[in-house]
């Protein structure tokens, strides 16, 4: 006799998603306000409204959308976590606005920042925390990398740099067809990252060239490969007329 599962699917696991896509559907589908489907990281479904006026000082079509949504979900089997439940308003505006969202009478905590799918989302889109967070975690793997080196003994140089496109090189480079659109400082701090893998890597000496360093070790700039990867995206989403992301280029 199967088991029933009234927690959800153990993660990971593949039908998580589509789960998530079948409940959401029909949520959608018994909501009286009209929703449109829009592709995100994980390669399922959200859902947003098409009539929120984001010249106004308050939202309330978006508290329309709250409510009608939180019966559908409950009724589809989903239960919504309010502690890991946040509201961020992406605007540029100064003022405040009140976006003061209400699920099953309880407030749902407005915050500055979202960490969705390994990503910190900001309200103004700058990538500042998510750069942060991203050379916070590089510096730590960095110090493995040192132990692991040296110029009489330690790991070969092809080795050190397996290990810093495995450990360092794809948390730098998570996400970058997104947050492409950072600061030059943001930029500036990714790169130095780089610098200093090449450089504990080659076993060269403080000061040298981040250009020559690179030349060395085979490794093209961070800003280039960010650009092949967004060319290769967009081929492949050029490539297929049913892509979910189609529409936006």
């Amino acid at each position: 006799m199967p088991k029933m599962s009234y927690a959800g699917c153990p993660g990971p696991s593949a039908a998580i998603s589509a789960q998530f896509t079948l409940k959401m559907c029909v949520a959608a589908g018994n909501c009286k306000k009209k929703f449109t489907k829009t592709p995100y990281f994980g390669g399922s479904r959200t859902f947003k409204v098409i009539d929120v006026d984001t010249n106004k000082k308050s939202l309330p079509p978006v508290l329309v959308m709250i409510s009608s949504m939180s019966l559908p979900i409950y009724t589809n089997g989903f239960k919504i976590s309010m502690e890991k439940t946040v509201v961020v308003l992406f605007t540029h505006r100064r003022e405040n606005i009140n976006c003061r969202l209400k699920i099953d009478d309880k407030y749902v905590r407005v915050e500055n920042k979202a960490k969705f799918l390994g990503l910190v989302f900001d309200s103004k889109l700058t990538w500042n925390h998510h750069v942060n967070h991203a050379v916070d975690k590089c510096k730590k793997r960095l110090n493995l990398l040192r132990a692991i080196s040296g110029n009489k003994w330690g790991a070969s140089k092809k080795t050190l740099l397996l290990v810093y496109r495995s450990l360092i090189r794809s948390v730098i480079e998570y996400g970058c067809i997104a947050y492409d659109s950072m600061g030059v400082e943001n930029k500036r701090k990714l790169d130095s990252i780089q610098a200093q893998a090449l450089r504990i890597a080659c076993g060269a000496v403080a000061g040298t060239a981040t250009a020559a360093l690179q030349v060395d070790a085979g490794e093209p700039p961070l800003q280039l490969r960010r650009l092949q990867q967004q060319i290769q995206y967009a081929a492949k989403v050029k490539c297929d007329e049913h892509h979910p992301a189609s529409s936006v280029f």
